[in-house]
């Protein structure tokens, strides 16, 4: 059965920054009506690549004393510490993160790692120097094969999220590239807002089938478009249509957490319990 869930990110600034307390995170979640939680990795903050199995462990008894599940992790690091830069000492550093973000990751009991395979040029970057297609293909396939062999021996789901990156764009491009990485806990991170920009989410669920293994939760407008404004309207106002795309997902017997990925860079007290009922109002059109 599908459930609500939330990103760590969508508490605001703070914790855009990893310095929002993750307890009285999971607590505020838990009240607003949210089963479970996506906790988010950054290189400095309160969650980070470097923490101990101690720290996971006090948070995770944290988690259940409060009611609610770590259902994943996810990490923005990879738009700087890129898997396909051209620089091999940037790819090596990113592949060291990703063993050391799997490992918390399974610390914290969560099924699922977000991974960002790599960029062709970042969209909201526009004055970054973009990488050859075809180099950042061979590499972003090396580095996540590795990456899966290392993900199943501590037994979590690499889940290779569709996102602004000019890379994987077509809903048979990236199941194709989920088949060439190879391994039965290699799956598809998909955000249906992240595609309607360029294209039609509800032609993604039924090429990638079971390979979906996540689900993120926003709505998008083109008008205006672009980051961030476009991801700024309430779910279920956007392009995004969340109805068709819930029943598609029931057909192939998804079953995890809609994590609501909301970024948001402005304090806002009530954000939390709104966009929880954003989702009911959501959810309540799908029987």
């Amino acid at each position: 059965m599908m459930y609500k869930a939330i990103n760590y990110w969508t508490f605001g600034p703070q914790a855009m920054d990893g310095k929002y307390d993750i307890v009285t995170a999971m607590q505020e979640a838990k009240d607003a009506g949210f089963a479970g939680i996506e906790l988010c990795l950054a290189e400095k903050g309160e969650l980070t690549f470097n923490s101990t199995e101690k720290k996971c462990k006090e948070l995770v008894t944290a988690a259940q004393k409060i009611g609610i599940k770590i259902c994943g992790v996810a990490t923005g690091v990879y738009w700087g510490v890129s898997p396909t830069d051209p620089k091999k000492s940037v790819r090596d550093k990113a592949a060291k993160l990703t063993r050391q973000g799997l490992q918390v990751a399974s610390w914290l009991g969560a099924e699922t790692y977000l991974y960002i395979p790599g960029a062709v040029r970042p969209e909201f970057m526009p004055d970054a120097k973009p990488v050859p297609y075809g180099d950042v293909y061979k590499d972003a396939l090396t580095q996540a094969k590795a990456a899966a062999k290392f993900a199943a021996k501590v037994k979590v789901k690499l889940c290779i999220e569709n996102v602004w990156n000019m890379f994987l764009y077509s809903p048979i491009e990236m199941r194709d590239f989920i088949k060439q990485v190879g391994g039965t806990n290699v799956g598809s991170y998909f955000d249906p807002a992240n595609v309607v920009a360029f294209g039609y989410p509800e032609h993604w669920i039924p090429v990638l089938g079971k390979r979906v293994k996540r689900v993120h939760v926003k709505d998008y407008t083109k008008n205006p478009g672009g980051f961030p404004q476009g991801f700024e309207v309430p779910i279920g106002k956007g392009e995004t249509n969340w109805p068709l795309i819930l029943k598609q997902l029931k057909a192939i017997k998804y079953n995890g957490p809609l994590s609501i990925e909301v970024i948001s860079f402005t304090e806002d007290a009530g954000r939390v319990k709104r966009l929880s009922k954003e989702m009911d109002a959501m959810l309540a059109k799908v029987k």
